[in-house]
Parts: structure tokens; sequence; C-alpha cells
């Protein structure tokens, strides 16, 4: 049996339409997944965690063991080195300076400058298909350094190996498994 959830549900319609085996939910961003817990033997989360501040990514590391069975495998990708040229590029941050942070902290999140303002235009509508228009006020561009996510996650997770740059030679891979 399949599941997926997402905060657009644009995306959720598409598989309900397209792929009416997947059991797809729409959640709200920052709030429980919509699953009991111990329901997965597997879970993939794929470009979430490049858009999450601190509090987020740990929220979503706590309700993704809490989903999981013991032994479960979880498979997250994330921003890594390979993005930081990007990052900057679209932060408007000097590549120096991202790094700095990253080898500070292990994190670099900023906020979309644009994501506040297109809420308050008249433009916003949530029934349009870009998918920014969900996301919360605490959503941007996210780098996290390997060791950051494996310390982050090390009391709930085995780490078991990780792949760099795996999507748009940008979002590294790491998988682990429940403890």
């Amino acid at each position: 049996k399949f599941y997926a959830c997402d905060i657009d549900p644009s995306s959720i319609s598409f598989l309900n339409k397209y792929y009416p085996t997947v059991n797809a939910k729409v959640n709200k961003f920052n709030s429980r997944l919509p699953y009991t817990s111990n329901f997965f033997d597997f879970v993939y989360s794929v470009s979430t965690f490049s858009h999450f501040d601190n509090e987020s990514i740990d929220l979503y590391i706590n309700e993704l063991s809490r989903v999981l069975i013991k032994n479960g495998i979880l498979i997250i990708t994330f921003e890594g080195d390979n993005s930081i040229e990007s990052v900057s590029n679209e932060t408007s941050v000097g590549v120096k300076e991202i790094k700095r942070i990253l080898k500070k902290d292990g994190i670099f999140f900023k906020k979309y400058h644009w994501l506040s303002a297109y809420k308050k235009s008249k433009l916003f509508d949530k029934t349009n298909i870009d998918t920014s228009s969900y996301f919360g006020d605490e959503y941007g561009s996210t780098i996290c350094t390997t060791e950051y996510i494996k310390k982050l996650i090390k009391k709930k997770f085995e780490f078991l190996g990780h792949a760099e740059a795996v999507i748009c030679d940008r979002q590294d891979l790491l998988v682990f498994k429940k403890k």
C-alpha cells in the first residue's frame, strides 16, 4: 500500500486523479502528520527539509519517528554543499557568508523574501497551483550539513548511508533506520 501527504491540495488532487491506489491526504504546514503512530515501515521525504527552519526540521523529524515502526527505514533529501551557489543566488546572501554560517551552525535558513508580500497581495489565491501559497510563514531556503542532520536525528535513528547531489545536482540523500 502507498500513502502520501502534502500541504498543496493540487498535488493531492493530481495523485487522486492519476494514482487512485495511493491513499493521499492534505496536511497543514507544521502540523502532525495525518497517520497513527508506528504506521509505516518505510518513509521517503523528498525536497521538504530544503525549506524548513530549525524548529520545523525538529518537528518533522519527531513526526517521522512517530509514524515509523521500530527498524523502519527513513530516506530524506535536503540541500547540501552542492546547493550553496544556487541558494546564494536565490537569497542574495553571499557564498562566503552561507559557508560561514554552515560551518558555525550546520544549517543556513532564510525566509523567502517574496512570500509574505505575496500572501498579502490580491494575487494570492489558494486554488493556484503555485504550492508556495500554502507554505507557512517560516518557509524558505535551507541548506544543512550532513553532520547537522545526523546529530539532530541520532537519538531516534541509526545512520545507514548518504549520497550527494542526487536531485538536480543539489540535494543530498540520507538513509536512516529507526532505533
